[in-house]
């Protein structure tokens, strides 16, 4: 981000509190450029002419390369507010990612140990999980077209490839009887650290265990007590066809024609991608959630709703 960028004035009148970032650029020189060095997420309220603002994140301290070629604008300090779009992805090498959800009045901090041994890539927070959980959080109709928003209270819900935890704590919270598994044995402690922070108030326990995509002894545990709901969220990456036929085996074991999947997905690969949704649709009835209900700023993902095709 060049410092030219941060030298307009970003203001607007605004009838409802409104998410920005307040961005800082240092000035440069020719052998150093211009840095940014400060970045603060604010909520920015204008009445009767009088700008107020409420600190929602704590400031953070970033370094940013400007642009190389200095300007009269790198002279001096300057600084602009701009709209605040909520990366799902806010760095896989942070410790700990903070997510709010308005529509249930909840902020979650999310703890992530991507990278660390015995872990792996369900140590980090990605894109889908997000998108999921804050479409949940607004308590839609499911499926769109139903008379009434969906009631999340007591259903026995299921989540594939966890991770954190971070659909899973939001299902909690709206009243769900949670199962979240991993296959991944390691990532179960930061899960139930993260689970265990934020559902303290749920109606039921979460479950936190294991779950080996294929493996029928999980599956038949876990299907001991019935499930209405099971929600996977960026569990599909690359072309692993195994591991997808694997998934789908779970899935096929979990489900009947009346349980409700919700498969949030965010597109990577989609020439590779499309062979796991021809096996997908083989078997289920997809329907795609418009992007219009999704949150913004993520033009790669989707959810579907699947149903179980009758035998």
């Amino acid at each position: 981000v060049c410092a030219r960028a941060l030298c307009f004035p970003v203001m607007p009148s605004l009838q409802t509190p409104t998410q920005c970032l307040r961005i800082v650029s240092k000035p440069g020189s020719n052998k150093f450029p211009g840095k940014i060095h400060q970045v603060s997420r604010r909520n920015w309220h204008r009445t009767s002419g009088n700008t107020r603002a409420t600190s929602l994140w704590a400031l953070m301290s970033i370094t940013a390369s400007a642009t190389n070629e200095p300007t009269r604008h790198q002279q001096s300090e300057c600084s602009a507010l701009v709209p605040y779009v909520p990366s799902p992805l806010q760095g896989m090498h942070a410790r700990t990612l903070v997510y709010q959800f308005p529509a249930m009045d909840l902020t979650i901090d999310l703890a992530q140990r991507f990278g660390e041994e015995g872990i792996g890539v369900g140590g980090a927070a990605w894109p889908a999980g997000y998108v999921l959980a804050e479409y949940m959080s607004r308590r839609p109709s499911i499926p769109p077209d139903a008379d009434d928003v969906f009631d999340w209270t007591n259903k026995r819900v299921v989540e594939l490839g966890a991770g954190l935890g971070l659909v899973s704590i939001v299902a909690a919270l709206l009243g769900a009887d949670v199962v979240a598994t991993d296959g991944v044995e390691g990532v179960l402690p930061v899960m139930r650290e993260n689970v265990q922070k934020h559902t303290a108030a749920a109606k039921h326990a979460v479950n936190c265990t294991l779950l080996s995509w294929g493996e029928e002894a999980d599956e038949t545990r876990i299907l001991a007590d019935g499930v209405d709901v099971v929600l996977a969220a960026d569990v599909v990456y690359g072309d692993k066809v195994h591991i997808w036929k694997k998934l789908l085996k779970t899935i096929n074991r979990l489900t009947d024609p009346s349980t409700m999947i919700l498969f949030a997905h965010f597109s990577r690969y989609p020439d590779k991608e499309r062979h796991f949704f021809r096996l997908l649709d083989a078997g289920y009835h997809r329907t795609a959630i418009e992007r219009s209900q999704l949150a913004s700023g993520n033009a790669k993902t989707n959810i579907y709703i699947l149903r179980k095709k009758s035998a």
